[in-house]
């Protein structure tokens, strides 16, 4: 009996990876932006830039939801919560940069990203709407 409970457990947590949504970036349906590689959502998450090749100025924002930080950033950097956390302490600390502006809710996220044209982040693909673009899935 336990050595089934446990396979069920084993089962469902498995088909729970599964199920979760691919992550995307998204920029407001106005914007110029059509396209960007892993290399630029990269740099541009981690402060590196804040410009694209056309001079196009961007402005990151994030939710603010410390697990959905740590699957962006360690699929598209490599790095876990408290690697980044670290990393943004350094930055900070030497004037090289900042993190991208925190939201508490999604709904005001997508708002605040369909309104700004500059406006640059990322979610679950669950919470894409007409007013957001596409322009890079996270894998």
């Amino acid at each position: 009996m336990r050595l089934l409970i446990m396979l069920m457990v084993l089962i469902l947590w498995s088909c729970s990876w599964q199920v979760r949504a691919d992550m995307v970036v998204v920029v407001a349906k106005t914007s110029s932006i059509t396209e960007l590689t892993e290399r630029e959502i990269k740099r541009i998450f981690l402060a590196k830039t804040r410009r694209l090749r056309n001079g196009s100025r961007l402005q990151p924002m994030e939710l603010s939801d410390a697990d959905y930080k740590e699957r962006f950033y360690g699929l598209v950097a490599g790095k876990n919560l408290r690697q980044l956390n670290s990393y943004w302490t350094t930055l900070i600390f030497t004037g090289k940069g900042r993190p991208p502006k925190s939201m508490d809710k999604i709904e005001a996220l997508v708002t605040e990203v369909a309104n700004n044209p500059s406006a640059i982040t990322y979610l679950s693909e669950e919470y894409l709407d007409e007013r957001l673009k596409v322009v890079y899935i996270v894998r």
